[in-house]
Formats: C-alpha cells, sequence, structure tokens
C-alpha cells in the first residue's frame, strides 16, 4: 500500500478538461485511485465578482488499505489542511479452496470411446417406441462412455481467494487485444493491468 499527495495542482480535477481526463488516464495507469475531498481551494479575492473554489490538492491511494480523507476548517491561507485516517486494521482474507471436477477432453481417449460405443448394446434403444426411454438410454450411454474415455479431474484452481474487480477484468481484456493487434498501448495497458492486479490481491 502507498499514498501519494501532490499539491497545488494548477488545474482543478472537477473541471473535466481534456488536461485532466489525460492526467486521469495517468494515474490510474499507475492503479492509483484519487480520493474525495472537495474543494481545497478557497481564494481570498474574487474572480469577475465570485468567490470561486476548486480542488487543486490531491491524495492517491494504492492498495487496499481503508483510508478517509476530510477537509479541515481552520488555515491559515487560502489552501485548507487535508487529514487523511490510515485505518490499522485490516479484515484477514479468508482463503476458501475450491475444488472443481471436469472432463479433460484434450486427453479424450478416442479409441477406446469408439471401442466402447461398438460394445455397447444399443438393442433396447431399437426395440423402444418410448422417447423418453430412447433418451435414457442415450444418456446412460454417454456418461458410461465418458467415464472411461474421458473420466472426472478434481483439481483446485490456484490463488484461488484473488477476486479481481470487474474494472481490472476489463483492464486485462484490453490490454490482450492491443497485445495481439501489435498497438503501440500495450505496454500502458499492460503495466496499469498489473497494478490493478496487486490492488486487488
Amino acid at each position: 500500500t502507498s499514498i501519494w499527495t501532490l499539491q497545488d495542482m494548477t488545474t482543478a480535477v472537477t473541471t473535466g478538461k481534456k488536461l485532466i481526463q489525460r492526467w486521469k488516464g495517468y494515474y490510474e495507469e499507475f492503479g492509483l485511485q484519487l480520493q474525495p475531498t472537495g474543494p481545497t481551494f478557497r481564494p481570498n479575492g474574487v474572480f469577475k465578482g465570485e468567490n470561486r473554489t476548486s480542488t487543486i490538492d490531491h491524495v492517491y491511494l494504492r492498495g487496499n488499505t481503508n483510508i478517509h480523507v476530510q477537509v479541515l476548517d481552520d488555515t491559515l491561507s487560502d489552501h485548507v489542511p487535508l487529514l487523511a485516517t490510515i485505518s490499522s486494521e485490516r479484515a484477514p482474507k479468508l482463503i476458501v479452496k475450491e475444488t472443481r471436477e471436469e472432463c479433460n477432453w484434450s486427453t479424450l481417449d478416442v479409441p477406446a470411446l469408439e471401442l466402447f460405443l461398438l460394445n455397447w448394446d444399443w438393442q433396447p434403444l431399437f426395440d423402444s417406441s418410448n422417447v423418453n426411454d430412447i433418451n435414457l438410454h442415450i444418456k446412460t450411454a454417454i456418461t458410461a462412455v465418458l467415464d472411461v474415455a474421458a473420466p472426472l479431474r478434481r483439481y483446485t484452481p490456484p490463488n484461488a481467494n484473488v477476486r479481481l474487480q470487474p474494472y481490472t477484468r476489463a483492464v486485462m481484456r484490453e490490454r490482450d487485444k492491443a497485445k495481439s493487434r501489435g498497438k503501440k498501448c500495450y505496454k500502458a495497458l499492460r503495466n496499469k493491468a498489473l497494478s490493478l492486479v496487486r490492488r486487488d490481491h
């Protein structure tokens, strides 16, 4: 976990200008999250008859630490102080191992499958005129042949305690697309995805 502070940014984050959108892309690329604060600059004078406020002092967080940033009322200048309260308590991660079962189709034993089906007694299927009985006979044959040619494999996926956020997965998909198409933005997306994975872990 790391915390970054930037003071007196020349452009407020609430303006929505193109420069801010570019800046947002930069800090998100490194997995930083801008913490909401509200206005941090209150000029002593007026501009076109208005007392304008802006948010030009920033606090960024990278990691899963709980942090609360608030604006303090007492100030000796036109910049208001910020108080960041960092929680020292972190909920322990509950590691839940998931055991899955599925057929390993890449190791399907085709000769064994063909031999099993050749030796299967299909006569009850041809003797029956009941659709349900025929369906049951086919399902029984398929289940039996898969137990021989492609038996169920039990395994526990690694890093079962890692749960990536939807935004992280979306960035990873964009990274993969950029790599397959040879785009220049691949390295930036790769770094961004890596930072987001570290944040979620």
